[in-house]
């Protein structure tokens, strides 16, 4: 989509205005009406843009906000998950170790 700013469109609005006083100044008056009905169609429909730009701006920034959240949430879940899963393999670990040792050392105090 190809943005309008402001400066082109009263730029274009200036020249349309322009048109509107030549004509009219000339006897072509019908032509200068459909002009001004133009003039205030586009100023209508400009204002319309304006608000739906600011809209989607906000969307935007809404989404964005709420993306960075969830992101950041996911990312801590994300490390709590590994530093449990660390926890429980390290536990595993010393616990097998642990049974390993266990039967030798049962043995020599058998002797």
């Amino acid at each position: 989509m190809r943005k309008i700013d402001g400066k082109t469109h009263r730029r274009f609005i200036a020249a349309l205005e322009s048109m509107i006083r030549d004509m009219d100044a000339l006897g072509f008056t019908d032509a200068a009406d459909e002009l001004v009905v133009s003039h205030c169609e586009l100023e209508e429909i400009y204002r319309h843009y304006n608000r739906k730009v600011e809209e989607l701006n906000q969307l935007a920034t809404a989404y964005l906000s709420l993306f960075e959240e969830k992101h950041s949430e996911y990312f801590n879940a994300s490390r709590l998950r590994q530093k449990v899963q660390t926890r429980i393999r390290h536990k595993e670990k010393n616990e097998s170790e642990r049974n390993q040792k266990l039967p030798v050392t049962t043995v020599k105090n058998a002797l």
